[in-house]
C-alpha cells in the first residue's frame, strides 16, 4: 500500500525559491502483506530537495544509497538526503517495510539544517518514542489534501517542529555517548571496584534502562562483562609477570572469591590460572 500527498503548487524537480520553507510531498508505504510487491527507488542525482525517510517497521535490513556510499538501516532508523545527492533503495515483500517519508525545500531550509546541526546526518537511530514522525507526516499529508488558508503556516510548523526534535534528540545521544566515554575511561582505571549499573546511571544522568542501551551500543558488551574482561587481562599480567599467589591476584582484581575469579579465568582463556602460569609465565627473579 503506498499513499502519498503531494503539493499541487511544487514540483519534485523543482527547487524552491519563493519561500523560507515549504513542504512539496508526504506519505508512506507499508509490505505487511504477500499481496504488495515493493519496488525500486533510484535517482542517480538526487533531488533538489531534501528527503527524511522514517523506519517504522521492518523485518530485514535495508541498504539505501546515499551518495557514494551505502547505508544499512533497520527498523526506527531515520535517513536524510540532501538536495543533489544519489538516492537509491529497495523495497521487497519480504521485509514487510512501514516505512514513511517527507520532501521539503526552501530558501532558508539548508540554513535551517545546518543551524540544527542535522545537515550532514545521513542516517540516525530513533530511540526516544516521543518523537512520532508517523503522526507528524499524517498531520503534514492531511494540510495537503485539504488545503485551507493556514495550511502552509501549519505544514511548516508541524515540519520545523519534528526537524527541532530530530535535532535535539541528536545532541542529547552525542552528549549521553560523551558521558559513556567517561564511564567507559573510569572503569578502566577503576576495574576492580564494585560499582553498580545504577551507579553509572545516575553518573551519567540517564535512567538505567538507557544507560545500559548507550553503553551497549559503544562497546557491544554489558558494564559487567566490559570490567571482568578488564579483570580478567590484568590478572593474566600479574600471573605470568609477578610470584603473586591466586588468591593475591583474585582480590587485587576485584574478585573477591578466588573459586569464582578461577572460574571465570578459564572460561575466558580455556586455562586455569595455574596452567595459565604453566604456560605463560616468565622466569621471576627471587
Amino acid at each position: 500500500m503506498f499513499i502519498a500527498a503531494y503539493n499541487k503548487k511544487r514540483d519534485l524537480f523543482t527547487p524552491i525559491t519563493d519561500v523560507p520553507m515549504d513542504v512539496i510531498g508526504a506519505g508512506y508505504l507499508s509490505l505487511e502483506t504477500e499481496s504488495e510487491t515493493g519496488g525500486l527507488s533510484y535517482r542517480p542525482n538526487g533531488t533538489p530537495n531534501y528527503q527524511l525517510i522514517y523506519i517504522k517497521n521492518c523485518k530485514n535490513s535495508i541498504t539505501y544509497t546515499i551518495g557514494d556510499r551505502g547505508y544499512t538501516a533497520q527498523t526506527d532508523d531515520i535517513i536524510i538526503y540532501r538536495p543533489y545527492e544519489k538516492q537509491k533503495y529497495y523495497y521487497t515483500k519480504k521485509d514487510e517495510a512501514i516505512v514513511y517519508w517527507i520532501h521539503f525545500d526552501g530558501t532558508e531550509a539548508e540554513k535551517l539544517m545546518k543551524r540544527l546541526c542535522i545537515h550532514d546526518v545521513k542516517i540516525l537511530h530513533l530511540t526516544d518514542m516521543s518523537i512520532s514522525i508517523p503522526k507528524t507526516i499524517k498531520k503534514i499529508m492531511n494540510e495537503i489534501n485539504a488545503p485551507h488558508l493556514f495550511s502552509h503556516d501549519i505544514m511548516c510548523a508541524e515540519l520545523y517542529s519534528l526537524l527541532a526534535k530530530i535535532a535535539q534528540f541528536k545532541y542529547l545521544t552525542n552528549n549521553n555517548f560523551s558521558k559513556i566515554d567517561e564511564i567507559i575511561d573510569d572503569i578502566k582505571v577503576n576495574f576492580s571496584d564494585n560499582s553498580s549499573n545504577r551507579d553509572y546511571a545516575y553518573k551519567c544522568g540517564l535512567s538505567l534502562p538507557h544507560f545500559l542501551r548507550c553503553f551497549k551500543q559503544a562497546t557491544g558488551t554489558s558494564p559487567l562483562n566490559y570490567k571482568l574482561k578488564l579483570r580478567i587481562n590484568h590478572a593474566k599480567n600479574l600471573i605470568t609477570n609477578t610470584d603473586l599467589g591466586i588468591n593475591q591476584i583474585s582480590q587485587i582484581v576485584g574478585f573477591g572469591d578466588p573459586y569464582y575469579f578461577s572460574r571465570y579465568f578459564k572460561k575466558l582463556t580455556g586455562l586455569s590460572p595455574k596452567g595459565y602460569k604453566e604456560k605463560f609465565s616468565k622466569n621471576i627473579d627471587k
